[in-house]
């Protein structure tokens, strides 16, 4: 099981990697942010359309709706414990997994190659679907009148 989600996460990574022409371990970090960045952005998004088209209420469109106390700490605080979940659970993944299994599996998502088109496209129906959901939120957000 777990060798499976490691050549999953493995497979990503190798897949974001296609977008640079050098695929040195020079942008390696640069590669694993961009797939942080992108699988939050694409499951916000995910989230944010179910919740619109009324396949399940998880209160995340009420969430952008304007209120009386301030969300930025309720986000902060979100993406400090997510981040530090999908760092510990990336690390957990690399320590469990033995060289072998790990060379295996390198082995076996190099040779299956990426196409960069692929990758291009993937990073561009991301941003266009982000900016899908945030015209969503801005135009079904019910903003109470002042006086």
């Amino acid at each position: 099981m777990l060798l499976k989600i490691y050549k999953l996460h493995l497979s990503y990574i190798y897949f974001i990697k296609a977008l640079y022409r050098k695929k040195s371990s020079d942008n390696t970090s640069n590669v694993v942010a961009l797939c942080v960045l992108l699988f939050l952005i694409n499951s916000h998004s995910i989230l944010i359309l179910i919740e619109h088209y009324n396949i399940s209420n998880i209160g995340i469109r009420n969430f952008w709706v304007p209120g009386p106390h301030p969300k930025s700490t309720w986000g902060y605080i979100g993406g400090f414990f997510l981040g530090i979940i999908l760092l510990s659970a990336t690390n957990y993944l690399s320590r469990k997994t033995s060289k072998t299994d790990k060379y295996n599996s390198m082995k076996q998502v190099i040779n299956r190659g990426n196409n960069r088109l692929h990758a291009i496209l993937y990073v561009l129906i991301s941003v266009i679907l982000l900016c899908v959901t945030l015209l969503i939120i801005m135009t079904s957000a019910v903003v109470p009148l002042s006086k």
